[in-house]
């Protein structure tokens, strides 16, 4: 307001003092409003920070997810731990079954009177004995331990083959071939050889290949014959040339036929790869020759053979020969002796251990020979061996007794080495 000379007045005091507060409100109002604006923003930044928050959770919470999967497998897996146990007592169980074959087998000895020919029916685990003195074929269960049945045949039975399901016997004391049927253990009748192929019937001998049944037949004949298995008849009568016929044999991958004549002191050769045979050639022996048996992995024969003269009655000389297109080598590639086995020297060649199986008679053993290093490698006591059989399925070989009246068990191929 102007004064009354006509100057402005300067406002009082207390104007002054109303104008600084006002200003200082308004520098409050300017500078610190912002920090009190941002107080309500303030909860935002909570807001971004459990958003990544709540993002974070189900993360955690998808992860989680799996982890119930092996959290499940996990409970399977106690589950299924458990099961492994339920399982691991069963092959105890498979196992425990075979741990019964060779229990009985060295126990049990099979009793049978005069025990001769022997074959095993592989496929039903049977054997099959011939029984000279009873005029019957014994039929042994070689896995139960036990006796099937006795079934009659012809007269002193000897020689025992299998071939087409059907076991066949030679009557060495009927001229006749008695056949049974595997399958029941029965007998199906009697082939008569006499006035078609005559001698006394001994060994058998058959090739699975063509179903064919070979028979010596010992006399002054010198004749083989030939049945067909699947009609039960008789199909050929071969003539050798030679009289005595006794041990025959087969090699049914080369189709060859060997007999040996105890009489003519030599072993035939046929090629039964045709009908009729046809002979090969005769092989001398130096002896007697008893028994025979054909390898058809190598193609050899051996043969047991008596050179005592002049009665040639004990085997005590072993002798092999090589196969040939021809027939068989003249001179043999193994001659060795094997002590004196008598009347018997019947001869095996084990389809396992390859090993050769001879029966010593008269020195009471069976003796276990080792044709890579042309000795004998075991000799097994016991009375009066004579037949031998095989079943290779069970890994077992029989021996027939004649004078104890029994046939002996060996598991296992060859006895161990002393």
């Amino acid at each position: 307001m102007p004064s009354k000379n006509g100057t402005r007045k300067f406002p009082s005091k207390r104007i002054w003092l109303f104008l600084v507060v006002l200003f200082i409100l308004l520098v409050y109002l300017a500078f610190c409003a912002p920090p009190l604006s941002p107080a309500p923003i303030t909860p935002a930044p909570p807001t971004f920070t459990t958003t990544p928050t709540a993002t974070a959770t189900p993360t955690l919470t998808r992860t989680a997810t799996p982890t119930h999967t092996p959290t499940s497998t996990a409970t399977s897996s106690p589950t299924s731990t458990p099961k492994p146990p339920t399982v691991t007592p069963a092959p105890p169980t498979v196992t425990a079954t075979p741990t019964q074959t060779p229990t009985p087998v060295p126990l049990i000895p099979i009793l049978v009177q005069e025990p001769k020919g022997m074959a095993s029916d592989v496929a039903r685990n049977r054997l099959y004995i011939a029984s000279l003195s009873t005029n019957s074929v014994f039929v042994w269960d070689e896995v139960g331990q036990t006796a099937l049945k006795t079934v009659l045949v012809g007269n002193k039975p000897w020689g025992v083959a299998l071939v087409n399901d059907r076991v066949f016997v030679a009557n060495s004391a009927g001229a006749s071939i008695s056949v049974i049927d595997a399958s029941t253990m029965t007998k199906m009748g009697d082939i008569e050889l006499a006035g078609q192929c005559d001698g006394g019937p001994t060994n058998v001998a058959v090739d699975p290949n063509a179903n064919r049944v070979y028979i010596a037949l010992y006399g002054s004949m010198g004749r083989i014959a030939i049945i067909d298995a699947t009609s039960n008849k008789l199909a050929e009568c071969l003539d050798t040339g030679a009289s005595g016929t006794w041990g025959i044999a087969v090699d049914a991958w080369s189709r060859r036929l060997y007999a040996t004549s105890r009489d003519a002191k030599s072993v035939i050769a046929f090629d039964i790869s045709q009908v009729p045979a046809k002979k090969l050639n005769g092989v001398p022996t130096g002896g007697s020759p008893f028994f025979i048996a054909a390898d058809p992995k190598t193609g050899r024969v051996w043969v047991t053979i008596a050179e005592d003269a002049p009665e040639f009655e004990e085997v005590n000389r072993l002798k092999v020969f090589e196969f040939t297109k021809d027939g068989l080598a003249i001179d043999p590639c193994l001659d060795l002796p094997i002590g004196n086995t008598h009347d018997g020297g019947s001869i095996l060649i084990g389809q396992n251990s390859d090993v050769v199986y001879i029966a010593a008679t008269a020195e009471n053993e069976l003796q276990v020979f080792d044709p890579v290093g042309s000795k004998v490698i075991q000799r097994v006591p016991m009375t009066d061996p004579f037949a031998i059989a095989e079943n290779p399925g069970l890994d077992r070989i029989y021996v027939g007794s004649r004078a104890g009246n029994v046939v002996i068990t060996i598991e296992g191929g060859p006895p161990p080495m002393p």
